[in-house]
């Protein structure tokens, strides 16, 4: 009789950079996103509110023809313009006041739902490293949440609108605004990975996330002057976050805010999650 003799062998990862992993967990992150009812949800009531939109200035023309005053004085001005669509596009752009609950409600869960299920240690024992598994985690709900709420919804309101308002003239500025758009949206999907990784609690990132956004409406009108300055850079604050490509012009102060809020942040998760022991 021949004895055979087995040998088991330990594989081990292929030893690699921080990206290590990266580009397989980024497009698990998207398949991810667009397997997620939430996502599509989120999507189909910007997309509602993009159509309503475009139908209330003919629903406003509408009224004012039926109108009994006829004077000019009374009436009100057409709003069935370039001028219109454009700003109506510039607002979809730079954030209306629902998105960013949209963003803090589909993103809350992206590290405590994995840290409960297990999979987020499940998911470092592969050929993964921490900073690939943050960045992936961090594109993919950007990248996904700025095609259903931005860009999606920009390309209906032009198919539909250009030939009812007509061709806006800020085209250069509102095709920037669509580029911009990313930046907000990776702000507030890194706020809640940020807390994401010192609670495993959805509900406290939830309940947080909207206190931040919620306190420059509260406590703006109740500061002084002398403190408004406090408002004005607050991360979260969506007046200056507005304005940063609204109306065709730059705000350097506004970009780099969000810049050094974003790197700031980033930072910080990056180095709070390395320290952490998963298990």
């Amino acid at each position: 009789m021949v004895e055979v003799s087995r040998k088991t062998t330990r594989v081990r990862p292929t030893r690699g950079g921080a990206l290590l992993g990266f580009g397989i967990f980024f497009r698990k992150e998207i398949h991810e996103w667009r397997r997620g009812k939430a996502l599509w949800v989120v999507g189909g009531l910007t997309l509602l509110g993009a159509v309503l939109s475009l139908i209330i200035p003919f629903a406003l023309r509408a009224i004012v023809s039926v109108s009994p005053d006829t004077s000019s004085a009374s009436q009100p001005m057409d709003m069935v313009t370039p001028d219109t669509l454009a700003m109506m596009l510039r607002n979809l752009f730079t954030g209306s006041l629902f998105a960013p609950f949209f963003i803090l409600l589909t993103s809350a869960s992206l590290l405590p739902g994995e840290r409960v299920s297990g999979t987020l240690a499940w998911n470092l024992t592969k050929p993964l490293s921490r900073v690939s598994l943050l960045l992936g985690k961090w594109l993919g709900a950007t990248v996904m949440l700025w095609a259903v709420l931005v860009a999606l919804p920009a390309l209906i309101m032009l198919v539909v609108g250009l030939p009812l308002y007509g061709l806006p003239s800020a085209l250069p500025q509102l095709a920037l605004g669509l580029l911009a758009a990313p930046l907000w949206i990776a702000l507030y999907v890194l706020f809640c990975l940020a807390l994401g990784v010192v609670t495993s609690s959805t509900g406290a990132i939830i309940g947080i996330g909207s206190g931040l956004l919620a306190s420059p409406l509260i406590l703006g009108p109740t500061l002084p002057a002398s403190w408004r300055w406090v408002i004005e850079l607050w991360p979260t604050n969506t007046a200056w976050m507005g304005q940063l490509f609204s109306g065709g012009s730059f705000d350097p102060l506004a970009a780099a805010t969000t810049l050094v809020w974003l790197v700031g942040l980033a930072l910080f998760t990056l180095w709070a999650f390395q320290r952490q022991e998963l298990s």
